[in-house]
């Protein structure tokens, strides 16, 4: 149907305001049919030659992110219902020559006279803003990379390395005993081939560890993970496990929920290890903002400061550490015979791109 003589006087409003803007406009009728475009508009989207047979659809054909129907989720439908408007909702969409672009759309509800109405798209071009964004994204998992890898030189530098250079002394030393005494006593080599044999052993699990979690990764979503490993834990142990969740985010990056749940790993391996408890308790909160993290045992309970001093027992160092890297703070609040709670407080990542930080983190053992 051909626009009347007062339609198109009310569309020259428009041309008047949007013609030469630098943002996309498109005007819509109260049936979503397109009734302007423009100059930006149609550089992107071409010139129907009928327009006013298309609706918005038609004509930019969107890609809406995480939307699976999109007549329901349709922002300018629901702002001509509601009579309502609705700001920055970030779409692909896709220009004239088929190639996709994101755009920041705002839908805007205009009643006009003779009770008609229209709705004003307003889209901006974000692909600037996105590499940008996605750059300073890029920053951020290389430095997460950077901050795991010199993590990682520390506790081989505290571990393994320091284990090699003792055995390798060692082996010195006993040399050094056999050119200059005739005869050395069988039970003395073996005592001393015994403790080697032992740091020897110790190197190789903890190698061992290491390469088991470089490749470590959640088959599950995290707390389906934290569910699992506890009855495990109960069924190796025999220590009572509880677990209270209160979820009230959404799911974080691969990466990121990987990292926590090593290093919740790590807390329970370390109690089932050398707590001697009879019960542990795990609570999680997660928000929109952060994660937190308690976790009690009613263990023998250790001194903190003086486990974290000791060369050979670097798991409390490890577990703050990791939790660090992740922008989180961590405390162990432990005494002899009272148990120990460790508690953690990380802050939500949604934005890190997994691939970017996939297998960059490593594990270490335990105390």
């Amino acid at each position: 149907m051909a626009a009347t003589e007062e339609e198109w006087v009310d569309l020259s409003f428009f041309q008047t305001l949007f013609d030469q803007a630098s943002d996309g406009y498109i005007v819509l009728d109260h049936l979503l049919k397109v009734r302007y475009l423009n100059q930006t508009a149609k550089n992107w989207f071409g010139s129907p030659a009928k327009i006013n047979d298309l609706t918005c659809s038609h004509l930019i054909k969107c890609e809406q992110i995480g939307h699976e129907n999109h007549e329901s989720k349709c922002l300018g439908c629901t702002a001509l219902l509601k009579r309502s408007s609705f700001c920055s909702e970030q779409l692909n969409v896709r220009r004239k020559d088929g190639k996709a672009f994101p755009v920041s759309i705002s839908y805007s509800y205009i009643p006009w006279h003779h009770h008609e109405s229209f709705v004003l798209m307003s889209m901006r071009d974000i692909t600037l803003q996105k590499k940008i964004e996605q750059e300073r994204i890029t920053t951020d998992a290389l430095h997460y990379t950077v901050e795991e890898r010199e993590r990682i030189a520390r506790d081989l530098h505290d571990t393994v390395a320091q284990d090699l250079a003792y055995v390798s002394l060692r082996i010195k030393q006993l040399r050094r005993e056999w050119v200059h005494t005739a005869l050395v006593p069988y039970q003395t080599v073996a005592d001393e081939m015994t403790e080697i044999n032992q740091v020897i052993d110790r190197s190789i699990k903890e190698l061992r560890n290491s390469l088991y979690d470089l490749n470590f990764e959640l088959e599950t979503d995290f707390f389906e993970f934290i569910r699992e490993h506890a009855i495990q834990l109960e069924l190796r142990s025999g220590i009572k496990t509880e677990v209270e969740i209160d979820d009230a985010g959404m799911p974080w990056v691969d990466p990121v929920e990987v990292q926590m749940a090593r290093m919740v790993k790590e807390v329970l391996t370390n109690i089932h290890k050398h707590s001697r408890a009879h019960h542990v308790k795990l609570w999680f909160k997660r928000t929109t903002r952060s994660m937190n993290i308690v976790i009690t045992d009613d263990g023998i309970g250790f001194q903190p400061s003086v486990v974290q001093e000791d060369p050979r027992h670097y798991g409390i160092k490890s577990i703050m550490e990791r939790c660090r890297i992740l922008g989180g703070v961590a405390q162990v609040e432990s005494q002899p015979g009272k148990g120990a709670t460790w508690t953690f407080e990380i802050p939500a990542h949604y934005e890190l791109k997994p691939n970017i930080l996939h297998n960059t983190f490593n594990s270490s053992s335990n105390l």
